[in-house]
């Protein structure tokens, strides 16, 4: 069994980027999925060890799915929270 919970989640354009953290029964394994949801679905994008690892999956993800460059909703959360943080 797993515990989990939302951590985090983002607005961005075209709709919500949310990062769930995943937690296995013994306590001993935290995976954290990275999601996006618009008004027609919710799906998962990436996953991994860490935040920013998981958003630098789901990034990487997108842009083999998606053909269009300008947009990436993962690309946009990682560069608000790179001018957040410093």
């Amino acid at each position: 069994m797993m515990e989990v919970k939302e951590v985090k989640s983002y607005k961005v354009s075209g709709g919500l980027v949310i990062i769930y953290e995943m937690i296995t029964s013994s306590n001993d394994t935290i995976i954290y999925t990275v999601v996006f949801s618009d008004s027609l679905r919710v799906q998962v994008w990436g996953m991994g060890l860490t935040e920013a690892i998981a958003l630098e999956n789901a990034m990487r993800e997108w842009d083999k799915v998606n053909n269009n460059p300008k947009f990436n909703p993962f690309r946009e959360v990682i560069k608000k929270e790179r001018e957040e943080n410093g």
